[in-house]
């Protein structure tokens, strides 16, 4: 089974969206880059997605 980014309960993410008040982050100086919390959902989620692909993608290389 795959827990996402969203639901793993080791990662920071929850602390930075609001949904748990975690007191180890600083949050402005990463939350301060964008607009509002959704966009850096989004870029967590698109980046998450790019780093899968890319991962899946390596298992095709002949050479690194």
């Amino acid at each position: 089974m795959r827990v996402s980014a969203r639901e793993w309960p080791y990662s920071s993410y929850l602390d930075y969206v609001g949904k748990r008040e975690g007191k180890i982050c600083k949050k402005e100086p990463i939350l301060s880059q964008f607009k509002n919390i959704s966009d850096y959902s989004k870029f967590i989620d698109a980046n998450a997605l790019y780093l899968k692909n890319k991962k899946d993608e390596k298992k095709y290389l002949l050479e690194e």
